[in-house]
């Protein structure tokens, strides 16, 4: 089920939430990607970035 959740300081974004952890972790990766790309302005920087993000996590 696709719902709007509305984030901290944050605009709306899209969220797929179906309950299950993988889902929340997906949903994530996607708004850090799409938060990294605004700042960054390159699609392939902000993937690289948020990749580099979650093995340092």
């Amino acid at each position: 089920m696709s719902q709007t959740a509305r984030l901290p300081g944050l605009s709306h974004v899209n969220r797929v939430d179906d309950g299950s952890p993988l889902a929340d972790l997906l949903d994530e990766r996607r708004h850090l990607v799409t938060l990294a790309h605004r700042m960054l302005g390159s699609a392939d920087d902000a993937e690289s970035a948020v990749d580099a993000y979650y093995r340092r996590w």
